[in-house]
């Protein structure tokens, strides 16, 4: 029986994906960090205890009411994973102060704003040297591909992220006549020994927002062995998840925009937004992008021109039926 408890244990910790894990360990860490302050036993936490937590997520954190859920939401794991019941989230006092942040608007949540094709086009030109080929070409694949951040780059220079990431490797690129395959060995929505996705890229015209040319010129510029993170800086170390967002960051600042309104998520929403313009389906974005449910469609930004097509369409509907 004792074998079996910790065969059962090991199961359990197994059922977050690493990145989720990460996530829930820095929610959990915030959580005692508020218990310690006020001096409160953290678990088993009390219906009223959830609600002081949120209460305190709101008003001394200052965090979004969607942010505020999730940290909420992560002490059922938390309890779990300590062997204590699972705290009383449904309760009525618990739904109601989350109803009643939600209703505040407190401090609401802000998307990062998604890439343009213009903004694309300039961003590439900007890094457009053998310097900064590795960015160039991590922000093309990312846009190209609707990729998350962590597909592209590691999240540090660690042994273990370097190894154990769902980042993308040389090895992953198979280069054709027309492009390449990219293989993801890992997503936010795979991480239970599926068979990988592959995406594939094809050559643009333009050869500024070509991504199979792009990294062409990197691999060829800069070397690695096959299990190496894909983009390397001009010092052949590995670009990760901060070096991808401050190079941005930088970069649009150069371009006189404000870097602060992007993050690396800006390419994923960027490429998502540009597939439905192009009149491709939301089924097929869905599919492009590997989600798993229709929260995709708050990445996807309208468009005026969207906007203004179903505007006349309702506008020729009045003049055609009759009340």
């Amino acid at each position: 029986m004792h074998l079996l408890s910790s065969q059962a244990d090991v199961l359990l910790s197994s059922g977050l994906a690493p990145s989720t894990l990460r996530t829930r360990r820095s929610q959990w860490g915030c959580y005692y960090s508020f218990c310690s302050h006020y001096r409160l036993l953290p678990l088993p936490a009390s219906a009223r205890q959830i609600c002081l937590f949120a209460t305190y997520l709101c008003e001394c954190r200052k965090l979004s009411p969607t942010s505020i859920t999730n940290y909420v939401a992560s002490l059922k794991s938390l309890h779990l994973f300590q062997k204590w019941p699972v705290p009383p989230l449904s309760d009525p006092s618990v739904t109601l102060t989350l109803a009643g942040i939600r209703r505040r608007g407190a401090l609401p949540a802000k998307q990062a704003t998604p890439m343009s094709l213009s903004v694309l086009r300039r961003l590439a030109a900007d890094f457009d040297s053998a310097s900064t080929s590795g960015y160039r070409a991590a922000f093309l694949v990312a846009f190209y591909g609707l990729l998350r951040k962590s597909n592209v780059v590691p999240p540090s220079t660690s042994p273990s992220h370097i190894t154990g990431g769902s980042h993308v490797c040389r090895a992953d690129f198979t280069f054709t006549d027309w492009g390449f395959l990219l293989r993801l060995r890992q997503s936010k929505q795979r991480n239970f020994g599926d068979s990988h996705i592959v995406i594939p890229y094809y050559r643009h015209s333009d050869p500024l927002l070509c991504p199979v040319s792009a990294c062409l010129a990197h691999f060829a510029s800069h070397r690695a062995v096959a299990d190496s993170p894909a983009f390397l800086t001009d010092r052949c170390g590995p670009i990760t998840h901060d070096l991808f967002v401050c190079q941005l960051r930088l970069g649009l600042n150069r371009l006189g925009l404000t870097g602060t309104d992007y993050s690396g998520h800006s390419f994923r929403r960027g490429g998502a937004t540009l597939a439905a313009n192009s009149s491709l389906s939301a089924d097929d974005v869905k599919l492009f992008g590997d989600w798993s449910s229709d929260a995709f469609m708050r990445y996807i930004g309208s468009s005026l021109r969207q906007k203004t097509t179903i505007a006349k369409a309702l506008a020729d509907a009045s003049a055609t039926t009759s009340v």
